[in-house]
């Protein structure tokens, strides 16, 4: 069974409209008030026909029937901003990039950091990495390339700093899951790391005494 169609859903949001979209709505408001009043009811038929919040409507009439009891011939429901509204611009993109190039590179790890140390804040930042691609946050690290040889060998070389010998137990496996994964119990490192880590030792070893 089909579901029944929705009726139109009016936007809640906040809706800048022009003057002339607010004389529109006053004198259709107009037209269905009775000695100035508006019905019950009124400013909800009224809005659902457009994308406002019916008391968007409900103070355009307020504002235009107080205009006429202040003495106002038409009655004014002109919006009150003018041009550019909201908050001001502070910082200027260039003057951003200019006070995080200022930060010591030890300071740019974390965005609260850069902020504390510019003088910026973590808002403007993460604003400013949005709309311009010139400050970008990137990773300081770097994944060494080592092969499986390699890792082994700097394994082994630790062991021998430690034990001395040229022998290493796999100690995160135990010996029957070492069988099972068919991996050597023991591993024993290259003999030319075992003759230069046991030259090493004993360098160490005349040093120390």
């Amino acid at each position: 069974m089909p579901s029944p169609a929705t009726p139109h859903q009016p936007n809640h949001d906040k809706c800048k409209l022009s003057d002339l979209e607010r004389r529109a709505i006053y004198e259709t408001l107009l037209g269905r008030s009775n000695n100035g009043r508006i019905a019950h009811g009124e400013y909800t038929t009224t809005a659902a026909t457009s994308q406002c919040h019916w008391k968007t409507f409900a103070r355009i009439w307020k504002r235009g029937q107080e205009s006429l009891r202040n003495g106002s011939v038409v009655a004014v429901v002109n919006a009150r901003f003018k041009g550019n509204s909201g908050p001001k611009v502070q910082r200027s993109p260039s003057d951003i990039r200019a006070a995080v190039k200022a930060v010591p590179l030890v300071a740019r790890q974390i965005l609260r950091s850069v902020a504390e140390h510019s003088g910026v804040p973590k808002t403007t930042l993460v604003r400013h990495m949005a709309e311009e691609d010139q400050l970008k946050s990137k990773s300081s690290y770097s994944k060494p390339f080592l092969t499986e040889d390699n890792e082994r060998s700097r394994v082994m070389e630790k062991t021998l700093e430690n034990m001395g010998k040229n022998d290493y137990k796999l100690p995160h496996m135990r010996k029957d899951a070492s069988i099972k994964d068919l991996s050597l119990f023991n591993v024993n490192c290259d003999p030319a790391i075992h003759r230069s880590a046991q030259a090493f030792l004993s360098t160490v070893n005349s040093q120390v005494q």
